[in-house]
């Protein structure tokens, strides 16, 4: 009865200690990069582009936001969302009024298995009126 015991403890040690090395948590930073040389794309919109500089797990799919803030407006509007490619590359457009900065987010992703998280970190990036 005594090994017994000593067995079900044992083994609960080891699955407990199991399961705290199998779940971890690992974060990788993220960059957005914009490019310059933003184009009209007819007379009231602005074209714009960039890249996410972070590890190769990281660039792909990934949600990007872009925000124009207008002169005389208190909050950021969303104009346009994209989704980034195998390579990182993001691009949007919106309508552009008078002057304008721009706002480019990234969210956060977790691309790990079920109980690794492995964490793609959030940026946001204001680009000064163009």
């Amino acid at each position: 009865m005594r090994r017994a015991i000593a067995a079900l403890c044992a083994g609960a040690v080891l699955i407990g200690g199991a399961a705290t090395a199998a779940a971890h948590t690992t974060s990788t930073p993220t960059e957005v990069v914009f490019v310059d040389g933003a184009q009209t794309s007819g007379p009231d919109r602005l074209h714009v582009q960039g890249y996410l500089n972070t590890s190769s797990k990281c660039r792909a799919n990934r949600r990007v936001k872009i925000f124009f803030i207008y002169s005389g407006s208190p909050e950021w509007t969303l104009v346009d969302e994209d989704t980034s490619s195998l390579n990182g590359n993001w691009s949007g457009s919106g309508p552009i009024k008078g002057n304008y900065s721009q706002k480019i987010r990234v969210t956060r992703r977790n691309v790990g298995p079920p109980g690794h998280k492995h964490i793609c970190e959030p940026d946001t990036l204001i680009h000064p009126n163009a």
